[in-house]
């Protein structure tokens, strides 16, 4: 649908191409400031994160308990399945977190497991 106007074509075009590349400036400014904004965002969810992180440290001879995957946990017991397995003591920390376990009986466990997956035990 075409319809027809009184202004004149060329002062309207030469205003439309001077507000366009106006506003073509404006958006490169506008983008670069959403970019720094965001940039920002991310270095404080970032620095908000990292400050509630607590790493898990254990000596040797430290007592831990170890948590049951879901994999190994009783299905029959269902909800009410332990979440936790008996107390192991930390026979030798492997380094990164990793620690070698020693049950109560005296038996190593043969694979190292993460401080992710042990809490402290107290008697």
């Amino acid at each position: 649908m075409h319809v027809r106007t009184t202004v004149s074509g060329s002062t309207y075009q030469e205003e439309n191409d001077e507000l366009m590349s106006l506003s073509l400036d404006l958006l490169d400014k506008k983008r670069e400031a959403a970019r720094l904004r965001n940039w920002s965002y991310q270095q404080d969810v970032t620095n908000n994160y990292n400050n509630k992180v607590r790493t898990r440290t254990f000596q040797r001879g430290d007592w831990v308990m170890r948590r049951v995957g879901d994999n190994t946990k009783d299905k029959a017991a269902g909800k009410i399945a332990l979440g936790w397995k008996r107390p192991y003591e930390i026979v030798k920390g492997r380094g990164a977190g990793a620690y070698k376990l020693q049950d109560n009986y005296g038996k190593i466990q043969p694979n190292c497991w993460n401080a992710m997956y042990l809490k402290a035990y107290h008697f």
